[in-house]
């Protein structure tokens, strides 16, 4: 997925899942590459999916194992967020 995004196109950026049996979708992550913590905001206009990954007892029944294809990521956190 190629988006314009930041603070020059004056669009957040985007992101989503990888298809589950893609090869680099799971495996070791390095504790340096993490993020802390960010804000996501399911992007509405892009539907939801339930082509990427497995069933998940992490939802609730009545999503029906679906995922938003995409996710806007915000770039403006305050300290009212506890970080």
């Amino acid at each position: 997925m190629h988006a314009r995004s930041g603070f020059k196109a004056r669009r957040l950026h985007q992101i989503g899942f990888l298809d589950s049996n893609d090869p680099g979708a799971f495996g070791f992550i390095d504790p340096q590459d993490l993020i802390r913590a960010i804000h996501l905001i399911p992007a509405f206009e892009a539907r939801t999916t339930s082509g990427l990954l497995p069933p998940s007892i992490a939802r609730r029944e009545d999503e029906g194992n679906e995922d938003y294809q995409r996710y806007y990521v915000n770039m403006y956190v305050t300290s009212t967020f506890g970080c």
